[in-house]
């Protein structure tokens, strides 16, 4: 994601923050990596944790933590269904330290404070805040979970439910936006808020993909510069380029995938001899059938591949299983090959090949692969990749899980739209 300008401020409230990790505090990461690329100054105000990067401001509130010494005391009433008399002192305390942080703030995110019971001192002061502040600061309150819909706490305190502080956890409250990571917990706060699922804001949890594989700076711009994971299908082919490979067909078969209504790239890293003037003229070849196909912005050549934020690299020091773990299948048409070791690495990542049936492919391959024979009408080639995909688990769940929880299109197409609303 290209880093942006931007003069909003969100702070980020919870009750520890990074360097601690766990579920929340790593999302919370993420999200704050978000706002970053998307300009947005950050202020992050926690009961622990530190500033971990120079370009956020940090604000310690020792008192907001679940653990503070002082809140443990008063817990211990408070799960007996007794507010002490200290309750709204302490909260007083909070109040005033959060209001004096969020000056001059466009945006709040609080996570879990107002649906879960580990400092009710803190969802007391939190809702006057969202009261007092309304007409200056968006809220909006981040629900990972829920002490009255889990039933380790509601066999324990489901009693206290209508009873102050409590109550304000069963509450959907006036001044702030709710957002919740799941359809099973959109159903579930609704039941307890006698409130419209639709007045719940569905948001699920993403994953930073490039992280999560620790791909390069180089195919981390790929994929954005091209949208690869907002593609139905991605298909590869890190090979030579020589008239034997018969890359003519491959590129008839995309252009059918196409029609047929996928969207799809097709990743070639398009190495082909200068020197050689067969291999120079067949490349050529290549690309006059890709311009007359109208896939200019569809089949990628990383030979000619730069960056919109970097240098082109040396296809030698590509790694090459990174091509793998983007594509949703091996794309090989080669009409005469001694080996191939391409089915060989598709195999090790667990990527579906998809080839010509020679003998080589087939000894290594198996049944594992679909065939297809040299010249084959590349429409019928085309749906029966189709089929091939969607008769594998993986493959249908890999491409799903992509689309739908990878972090930088959560990001674009469902958070920006509640900040800036």
């Amino acid at each position: 994601m290209t880093t942006k300008k931007n003069h909003k401020t969100i702070a980020i409230i919870h009750y520890t923050s990074p360097p601690i990790i766990a579920g929340v505090e790593l999302m919370i990461k993420e999200h704050i990596e978000c706002f970053k690329d998307d300009g947005f100054k950050v202020k992050l105000i926690s009961g622990e944790g530190k500033r971990y990067r120079q370009d956020i401001n940090f604000v310690k509130i020792p008192e907001i933590n679940s653990r503070h010494p002082f809140y443990s005391k008063l817990s211990k009433e408070l799960e007996k269904g007794e507010c002490p008399k200290e309750f709204e002192e302490f909260s007083d305390k909070i109040y005033k330290k959060l209001k004096k942080s969020l000056k001059n703030i466009n945006i709040c995110i609080v996570h879990q404070a107002l649906t879960m019971h580990f400092n009710l001192a803190l969802t007391a002061a939190l809702v006057r805040l969202t009261k007092d502040l309304k007409e200056k600061v968006k809220f909006i309150h981040w629900t990972h979970d829920s002490t009255f819909l889990d039933e380790n706490y509601t066999v324990k305190f489901d009693k206290f439910k209508n009873k102050y502080p409590w109550n304000l956890l069963t509450q959907k409250h006036p001044n702030i936006k709710y957002v919740v990571i799941s359809n099973t917990r959109q159903k579930q706060l609704s039941k307890l808020f006698s409130c419209s699922i639709k007045s719940l804001i569905f948001i699920p949890n993403g994953i930073d993909i490039g992280k999560f594989f620790n791909l390069s700076k180089y195919i981390q711009s790929l994929i954005g510069d091209y949208d690869l994971f907002n593609q139905d299908l991605i298909a590869v082919l890190p090979n030579r380029i020589l008239p034997r490979k018969n890359i003519e067909q491959s590129i008839n078969i995309i252009y059918e995938l196409k029609k047929l209504g996928i969207k799809i790239k097709f990743i070639l890293t398009g190495i082909y001899d200068y020197q050689n003037p067969t291999s120079a003229d067949y490349y050529q070849k290549i690309q006059k059938l890709v311009k007359k196909n109208n896939l200019k912005k569809d089949v990628i050549f990383l030979n000619q591949y730069k960056p919109q934020n970097g240098k082109q690299i040396n296809l030698r020091n590509l790694k090459v299983s990174e091509l793998y773990l983007l594509a949703d299948f091996l794309l090989f048409p080669s009409k005469l090959e001694g080996f191939g070791r391409q089915i060989i690495e598709s195999g090790i990542t667990k990527t579906p090949v998809v080839c010509s049936d020679i003998g080589p492919f087939k000894e290594t391959a198996q049944k594992d692969g679909l065939y297809f024979k040299i010249g084959e009408a590349p429409k019928k080639t085309a749906k029966n990749i189709i089929k091939f995909l969607e008769d594998i688990p993986t493959s249908r769940a890999y491409r799903r899980q992509i689309k739908n929880y990878c972090l930088t299109n959560i990001y674009e197409n469902k958070i920006k739209a509640i900040l800036n609303k």
